[in-house]
Order: C-alpha cells, then sequence, then structure tokens
C-alpha cells in the first residue's frame, strides 16, 4: 500500500528532534537565570510538543509497514497524536498551575492553550470524520504542535527575560 506524504511525515520527525534538542539545551544552560521557573516549564512544554509531533509522524511510517489501508493507517496516527497531545496538555496546565502561574490567565500562553485545544481537535475530527484530506490533516495537526513548540521557544527564551529585566 502506497501512503502519501511519507516525505513530509520524515521530516516532521527530523525537525521535531531538532526542537527537542534546543529546548533541552536551553533548560540547562539557563536554569539559574531570572525567570528560570516559567521557563523550565516552558521548555519542558516545548520538548513535549516536539515529542507530539516527531510520535505523531513516525507513528504513521512504523503503521503502514503492517499494510493496513491508508485510511486506518492516518486514523491510528491521529488517535495517537490527539491521545499524547491531550495527556501533555493536561500535564502542561498542573505544570503551569504548580509553578504559579495560569496557563488559561496569562494571555500569552491562553494563546498557546487556544492552539493545543485546536490541535487535539483536528487529530479527534480526522479519526471520527476521516475524509479525502485525512493525511493533509494530520500534517496539519502535526504542523500545529511545531509551530506552538516554536512560539513557546520564543517565548521562553527572550520574552521571559524582557519581563524579569522591565521589573
Amino acid at each position: 500500500m502506497e501512503l502519501a506524504h511519507t516525505d513530509v511525515l520524515a521530516l516532521i520527525a527530523e525537525v521535531s528532534a531538532t526542537f527537542v534538542g534546543f529546548s533541552l539545551a536551553i533548560g540547562l544552560l539557563q536554569a539559574n537565570q531570572p525567570g528560570a521557573k516559567l521557563r523550565k516549564q516552558a521548555m519542558h512544554s516545548v520538548a513535549e510538543l516536539a515529542m507530539i509531533s516527531c510520535a505523531g509522524a513516525l507513528v504513521v511510517l512504523v503503521v503502514q509497514t503492517f499494510g493496513l489501508s491508508a485510511e486506518t493507517t492516518w486514523r491510528v496516527g491521529s488517535g495517537c497524536a490527539a491521545l499524547f497531545w491531550g495527556a501533555t496538555f493536561a500535564w502542561a496546565l498542573v505544570r503551569y498551575a504548580e509553578a504559579g502561574h495560569s496557563a488559561l490567565k496569562d494571555k500569552r500562553v491562553k494563546y498557546a492553550a487556544a492552539i493545543s485545544v485546536l490541535g487535539i481537535g483536528l487529530f479527534i475530527a480526522n479519526i471520527t470524520f476521516p475524509t479525502q484530506m485525512i493525511g493533509a490533516i494530520h500534517i496539519v495537526g502535526l504542523f500545529l504542535a511545531l509551530v506552538l513548540a516554536g512560539y513557546l521557544f520564543l517565548l521562553s527564551t527572550f520574552l521571559i527575560n524582557a519581563d524579569e529585566n522591565a521589573g
């Protein structure tokens, strides 16, 4: 069975792995800087989102090896991605609360929460109501996770420092 978009899935997995590495490096190098508590939570989320994107891409490639139909392969991939993202999103809300922040009240972070809900919703829709665009929709969900990882990376690298220096 030929599955479309395998090259894009491999590229997403590679880019995602890079995001994980950068988030770990920044987290380690800036561990004792001002804003480190919030930065640690953001970098943790960056690594999780990158892992979701990577796993969401690779699981489709792995499931493909079983010779299932393209629709079933994409649905399994979307199901796994929805589960991964849903679980890490819930854990992230708890982590931010434990750090003294509300991910739903901080105006910069609530955008991340909204994008997370949208991405999870795309994967759930892909499972429940598959269309001819099932592969493209799955890739858009993975792309949203990467965009969100990039946003949180920039937020934690630059804006958290700016807030600490302004106060």
